[in-house]
């Protein structure tokens, strides 16, 4: 495992809009207060939600679209900069009425009411290519 040491520069919490486009919302706050690497938490409810699985074969994110009110179970994910523009990565465990769950890499979520924690961190944090897995990883060095 490759680790660098991070120091947390502030704390914030949020509430998002309802009606909201949730991850536009994340990046519209994280560009404004100038988050060039953290982490978060989301907990609330969605009223619809576009999920991704990556397969590993092809390369490739696989969308499907959760298309119904979810609680947020769980949402963690990190703030980095990705060619020069902030970078979300998020996942997301959503629940039903029924306690049947879904889950998987956040594209997007509709907001019905859901409210954040953002731990920014001092220094910055990119993403580079890896040849090995095909995806954007955290430059750590």
């Amino acid at each position: 495992m490759i680790s660098r040491r991070v120091d947390v520069e502030e704390a914030y919490v949020g509430r998002f809009d309802h009606d909201s486009e949730g991850v536009q919302e994340l990046k519209d706050l994280v560009s404004k207060l100038g988050v060039k690497s953290g982490v978060f938490t989301v907990i609330g409810s969605v009223m619809s939600a576009t999920l991704a699985y990556y397969d590993q074969e092809s390369r490739e994110y696989v969308e499907y679209e959760v298309d119904r009110p979810m609680e947020i179970a769980n949402c963690s994910g990190n703030v980095s900069v990705s060619e020069g523009m902030p970078h979300i990565h998020a996942h997301i465990c959503l629940s039903d009425r029924e306690g049947n769950t879904v889950s998987g890499h956040l594209v997007d979520m509709r907001v019905f009411a859901a409210e954040l924690y953002l731990r920014k961190f001092r220094s910055k944090v990119d993403r580079v290519h890896d040849e090995t897995t095909g995806l954007q990883l955290m430059d750590l060095r």
